[in-house]
Parts: structure tokens; C-alpha cells; sequence
């Protein structure tokens, strides 16, 4: 759902903050001002009382929020060409395609027919740089703190091990096959040689 900056929503009070429970308004009226920078939620500027509020319950008016849109990007003023509405259709999908060769096949949205186009095709037009689009970002996973010491016994079983043959003198790690390794290990633990 798209929520558009100063369009009308409703946060939610809860039982605890009302006057009187069973007859007070069980939301408020508010503009969307973004998220909060500091809190998990919206924030927010109550109409009636002007003042600025943090909320994470909030519910967002459909009607007012598609109409703000229709307003704001009436139909006829977007002129766009089949390609353009090809290449936005195409970025909203966030398509990664890996480009082997020159000639691409296009896909038409709401024909299902491939078009093949190529470099001699396109003519004396210069060709478009296709950007990357940007990764969504990763959530940092957190361990249960109760759940520290737990150890699973089947990623113990999966995760090959190869042994690193352990060396009889400091010489002979450094000349062997896993000199870099070692020299770390052993700047790690404050030996010098």
C-alpha cells in the first residue's frame, strides 16, 4: 500500500489512554508526516489537537490515499510510449536479468508476446544504460539471548571440516602450506618470532 505524505489516517487509542473507555473516540485524526526516525511506526500530526504524535496502529483512509494519487497524476497528462510502460513494468517487477549477448527479447505486459529487438533495430539511437536495481535491505538477525548456549547438533554434521596438520616448530609453519593462517593465529595471540 502506498502512503503518501499528508494524506488523512487514523491512530489508534488505546483502552488504557481514553477518558472514558466505553464512550471516547477509539482513534484520531491525523495527517502522515513519514516514519519515525527514532521509533518503530508513522509519524503523525493530530488535525484537531495540532500536536505531533508517534504511532504504529495506524489504519490509512483507501479512498482519500487513491484519490490524492488521481489528483496528483491525471491520466491524460502521462504520455508514455509502449517502451517507457515496458521499462516501468519491467523496474517494478526489480527484474535482475544478467545481459550474456546484445539481442534481448522484450516481453509486452499485457500481450505476452516476445519481441526480439537488437542494436541494428534500434537504429541511430543511443543505447540505454540498464541499471542494477537496488537490493532490498537484509533484516540483522538477533539470537534469543536464553538460547545462547544451545548448539544444533545437525549444522555440527553438515559443515565439512579439513584439518590443518598442526606443525612441529614455528619454522615449519611458516614454511608450510598455511603460513598466512598461522602468522595470524600467532599475531593474534601476541608470539613474535
Amino acid at each position: 500500500m502506498l502512503h503518501i505524505w499528508g494524506s488523512t489516517c487514523y491512530a489508534h487509542v488505546p483502552k488504557t489512554k481514553r477518558p472514558n473507555p466505553k464512550f471516547s473516540n477509539r482513534a484520531i485524526e491525523c495527517k502522515l508526516l513519514g516514519l519515525s526516525a527514532s521509533y518503530k511506526g508513522y509519524r503523525l500530526l493530530a488535525v484537531k489537537r495540532n500536536q505531533y504524535l508517534t504511532a504504529r496502529d495506524v489504519k490509512f483512509g483507501v479512498t482519500t490515499t487513491a484519490s490524492l494519487i488521481t489528483k496528483s497524476f491525471p491520466p491524460e497528462v502521462l504520455n508514455l510510449s509502449e517502451e517507457d510502460l515496458n521499462e516501468v513494468y519491467v523496474l517494478g517487477k526489480r527484474v535482475r536479468e544478467s545481459v550474456a549477448h546484445s539481442d534481448t527479447t522484450i516481453i509486452r505486459p499485457h500481450t505476452n508476446s516476445p519481441i526480439p529487438t537488437s542494436s541494428a533495430a534500434v537504429g541511430g539511437e543511443a543505447p540505454r544504460m540498464s541499471v542494477a536495481p537496488i537490493p532490498r535491505p537484509r533484516r540483522k538477525r538477533t539470537p534469543n539471548s536464553r538460547l545462547r548456549d544451545y548448539v544444533v547438533a545437525i549444522n555440527v554434521a553438515t559443515i565439512k571440516t579439513k584439518a590443518i596438520p598442526i606443525p612441529q616448530s614455528l619454522k615449519e609453519a611458516r614454511h608450510g602450506p598455511y603460513a598466512k593462517q598461522w602468522e595470524a593465529a600467532l599475531q593474534a595471540s601476541g608470539v613474535s618470532g
